[in-house]
């Protein structure tokens, strides 16, 4: 009796899994986003690992002045980066939103 009992225990909490929805595909995409925020540091780490006596200051100019040079302002820059941003939050909500 106590085997049917567990086995039919095993089967509502299988379908109470099922069941379950998921409402947070916004958050996902949020927090999953947010990661790729690492990406920088780590160049930035990798860069002071290399051997090369620069500073992180150094690095951070560097890297700004490749869009100087190609004309981009910081208006330019944060509309661009703005409609990125657009696009990749748009996507990955749908794409988390489907796969529900």
């Amino acid at each position: 009796m106590h085997a049917i009992n567990t086995s039919c225990n095993h089967i509502i909490f299988a379908l109470h899994l099922q069941s379950a929805t998921y409402k947070a595909p916004f958050f996902t995409t949020w927090f999953v986003t947010n990661w790729t925020m690492l990406f920088f540091p780590l160049y930035l780490i990798s860069r002071l690992g290399v051997g090369r006596c620069e500073s992180p200051s150094d690095i951070l100019s560097e890297s700004i002045r490749d869009f100087r040079e190609k004309g981009f302002t910081a208006v330019r820059f944060l509309t661009r980066c703005s409609f990125f941003c657009l696009l990749w939050v748009g996507t990955n909500y749908m794409y988390i939103r489907s796969s529900v």
